[in-house]
């Protein structure tokens, strides 16, 4: 595991912060590196100018999920392009 702040600057780019959805994706993604037990040990408020919206844990939970469903595949995608062509 990588400490959150070398996983942030490792993946930091401007996608990532083009909207909420793809920030709290970066957030889970980080978080996912130093918390091993799941979105009971995952607090995650959005602060905006004059409100801030606490996520229950079902919404860390569905970004858990999305978050793991897209290492999979971007996994498997990684070992097709790595296995030899077959014939």
């Amino acid at each position: 595991m990588m400490p959150i702040r070398e996983y942030l600057e490792e993946h930091y780019t401007d996608d990532n912060i083009k909207d909420e959805d793809s920030v709290l994706k970066l957030v889970i993604r980080s978080l996912s590196q130093v918390v091993q037990s799941g979105a009971q040990n995952i607090e995650i408020s959005v602060m905006k100018i004059g409100k801030t919206r606490k996520l229950g844990l079902e919404e860390v939970e569905a970004l858990l999920k999305l978050v793991e469903d897209e290492r999979v595949a971007a996994e498997a995608e990684e070992a097709a392009k790595k296995k030899p062509m077959q014939q």
